[in-house]
């Protein structure tokens, strides 16, 4: 009872009647304000601060949410790229040390070649060394002649010559024998090293091996499900490639002498693996272009709901059955719409049962059309890019609650978008 008390005591002081004076040149006005009168005010003010707070909060985290799906897949695509360019890094530095090594490889047999020319001289001088040590024999096994003035002067003559002979034959074969251990020692040094560089150059072909299997691999993953995502809805691969080609085509640079190269067949079997692989990459990339100027993204990233499908269907309206030249999307009023393929803004503002509507033209003879938005956030002859906000969803125009109604044109005709939207679900 007493904090009731004190309370109403509160209250009264408070809240007590007021007067308000109003005074103007001529004249004064003034009028009373009573205590249930301040209450409400006052509890008016607090409730539109609250709701206030609220309403921003809710805003902030739905854009937040928004830029985060769109930072998440921007980081994607930079990781798979990044992953690439460390592969193509790895494969060239393996590249140059395959080179290093098949050099050092050729300068081994050179000194092979040497250490057999050496060779090739030492026999020679051995021959020589024969010859002298048979002239030394016949000199040794000469018949002796029974007169004695010859066989003075074979006593003479001989024993000299025999000893320089012996001094000579002696000295060659100790040259001979060291030549002999350093050519075999020598040798045996340029095995090791040829079987040391074999062992690596083997090392560094099955290192390259692993680097273009996983080149090829990482390749064949990002291109078969984009192949299958543009059959999925008819388009000839062979056709978008040549048309993205012929937009993305300029070149140019000083002009530069040709250099003409012989190389090995196993060095143009490993360019002709590169060259493919950098084919395939570029295959990639402009599948990837052509992923984002054709309207294979979702107009929505918050959750929403399938209200109506692509074809004939009963009106909501006269209940007979028309054609419904797209498909309706429903969420909370004001959800972003998002661009769903690169493209420049053709329309941007009210159009008869469209409501508000959004135009926007892409690459190939597409269009994709926005109605029935509650705010339009770009302009005509505005360039966007896939997953710009575009507008907001709303009831404008012959529309029964807030919902978004998508098309998608291809030169002037309507398509199924539910066809793109399935055909990139497994892709993006």
């Amino acid at each position: 009872m007493v904090n009731v008390k004190n309370i109403k005591n509160w209250l009264r002081r408070s809240f007590d009647q007021k007067r308000i004076f109003i005074k103007s040149n001529d004249r004064t006005i003034h009028f009373h304000l009573k205590p249930y009168q301040q209450i409400t005010l006052v509890l008016a003010i607090i409730t539109s601060g609250l709701w206030m707070i609220f309403s921003t909060s809710f805003l902030a985290i739905d854009k937040n949410f928004s830029n985060h799906n769109i930072t998440k897949n921007h980081l994607i695509n930079d990781s798979f790229q990044q992953r690439l360019n460390l592969l193509a890094d790895e494969k060239n530095l393996k590249e140059i040390e395959a080179n290093q090594l098949q050099r050092q490889f050729y300068a081994a047999i050179a000194e092979i070649s040497k250490g057999q020319l050496i060779s090739l001289k030492t026999r020679k001088k051995n021959e020589e060394l024969e010859q002298a040590l048979k002239s030394l024999q016949n000199i040794i096994n000469k018949p002796r002649i029974d007169n004695r003035a010859n066989k003075v002067s074979e006593l003479t003559v001989d024993p000299q010559t025999s000893i320089q002979t012996i001094r000579f034959l002696s000295q060659a074969l100790e040259e001979k024998s060291e030549v002999e251990a350093e050519i075999i020692q020598e040798n045996i040094n340029l095995k090791k090293e040829i079987l040391e560089l074999k062992h690596k150059a083997l090392v560094s072909t099955e290192r390259s091996e692993r680097i273009f299997s996983r080149l090829e691999e990482a390749l064949s993953v990002s291109v078969e499900p984009l192949e299958r995502m543009f059959e999925d809805v008819g388009i000839s691969t062979e056709k978008l490639l040549k048309d993205v080609r012929r937009g993305y085509s300029g070149k140019g640079g000083p002009i530069m002498p040709l250099l003409i190269t012989k190389g090995k067949s196993s060095d143009n079997r490993v360019n002709n693996r590169a060259n493919k692989i950098l084919k395939e990459l570029d295959t990639l990339n402009l599948y990837r272009i052509a992923a984002f100027q054709l309207p294979f993204s979702h107009p929505l990233k918050v959750r929403h709901r399938f209200t109506s499908g692509y074809g004939k269907r009963k009106d909501p309206f006269t209940g007979k059955n028309q054609m419904h030249a797209g498909i309706d999307l429903a969420a909370y009023s004001g959800s972003k719409i998002h661009s769903t393929a690169d493209g420049t803004v053709t329309k941007a503002w009210p159009s008869g049962a469209y409501g508000k509507l959004i135009e926007i033209r892409h690459a190939m003879g597409y269009r994709t059309r926005y109605a029935h938005l509650k705010k339009i956030r770009v302009k005509a002859g505005q360039r966007v890019s896939r997953g710009d906000i575009i507008g907001d969803m709303g009831n404008t125009g012959r529309s029964t609650a807030t919902h978004l109604h998508y098309e998608i044109r291809k030169n002037g005709k309507t398509i199924n978008p539910m066809k793109y939207i399935k055909a990139a679900r497994n892709v993006f």
